[in-house]
């Protein structure tokens, strides 16, 4: 599976900078709303996309709970 490890981070390997592992937001139309193209037009605009998202460090456990009982 991949992630965030500590040995990864420490030799640089960060497969979904390369799209490695995104397959789910290919997937997901809400993601893809967000686009501003096409995924295989542009897929370095797709993948700078996914980590102003998964990196949002404004998004806390409080967030989640909520989005659960939404």
């Amino acid at each position: 599976m991949l992630a965030w490890r500590p040995r990864d981070l420490d030799g640089a390997y960060l497969p979904f900078l390369q799209g490695e592992g995104l397959a789910n937001y290919r997937a997901d139309p809400a993601f893809l709303a967000g686009l501003e193209g096409d995924w295989d037009d542009n897929p370095q605009m797709a993948i700078l996309r996914w980590i102003d998202v998964f990196s949002d460090k404004a998004v806390t456990w409080e967030d989640l709970d909520d989005a659960r009982h939404a």
